[in-house]
C-alpha cells in the first residue's frame, strides 16, 4: 500500500522546545571563530597537526599530543570558519584526556597504529611535541627539543577519549587507568 504524509502528529510542546534550542545553537555556531585562505584538506598532515598543536597551547602542562585521523572528518573550507565547522570536523564529543606513561608504552602506542595505516588509515597517529620514523624495530621517536624519546622516563600525553578506551587499538586506557 502507497503511504502519504507522516503518520505521526508532531507534539506541539516538543517541537516548540526543539525550535528554541536550535535557534540557540545556531548563535553560539555561527559565530565565526577563524580565517584560512586556501582551506584545511580532511585527512591532512596540516589539519592533524593543527588539532595536536591547538591541544599542546591549551594544555602546556602535558609534553606531546597524539589524535587518531579518524576522529578528523571534513575539511574546512577557504574563507571564514565557525564553530559550526569545527563541530563538523571533529563531530565527537573528544573529552582530552592526559596519561601519563612510559617512552617506550608511548612508542609502542605510536608503533602499533602506524603498523596498519596503509590498511586503516583512521588509526594512524598525528602527533604534536614529537616526530617519529617508522623502523624495521618499530618507531624512531625525536622530542620537540630534538632529544631522542627516553623509555623509561614519564611522559604526559593527550589523547582523546576514544582512544583512550582502546578505540583505533590504542592501549593508553590500559597503560594509566587514571587520567
Amino acid at each position: 500500500p502507497e503511504r502519504k504524509g507522516n503518520p505521526v502528529i508532531p507534539d506541539p510542546e516538543a517541537t516548540a522546545l526543539v525550535a528554541k534550542w536550535q535557534e540557540r545553537l545556531g548563535e553560539g555556531l555561527t559565530k565565526r571563530i577563524g580565517y584560512t585562505v586556501s582551506g584545511i584538506a580532511k585527512g591532512s598532515w596540516t589539519q592533524a597537526n593543527w588539532v595536536t598543536d591547538a591541544w599542546l597551547a591549551m594544555i602546556p602542562d602535558a609534553d606531546v599530543a597524539v589524535q587518531n585521523f579518524g576522529g578528523l572528518r571534513q575539511s574546512v573550507p577557504p574563507g571564514p570558519f565557525t564553530l559550526e565547522t569545527m563541530v563538523g570536523m571533529m563531530p565527537f564529543e573528544n573529552h582530552i584526556f592526559t596519561v601519563r606513561v612510559t617512552g617506550a608504552q608511548l612508542a609502542q602506542n605510536l608503533a602499533n597504529a602506524t603498523i596498519t595505516c596503509i590498511t586503516q588509515p583512521g588509526r594512524c597517529p598525528a602527533v604534536a611535541g614529537l616526530t617519529f620514523e617508522e623502523t624495521r624495530d618499530g618507531v624512531q621517536v625525536t622530542l620537540k627539543n630534538g632529544a631522542p624519546l627516553d623509555s623509561k622516563a614519564a611522559y604526559r600525553v593527550l589523547i582523546n577519549d576514544f582512544m583512550y578506551a582502546g578505540g583505533s587499538g590504542y592501549t593508553f586506557g590500559k597503560m594509566d587507568p587514571s587520567p
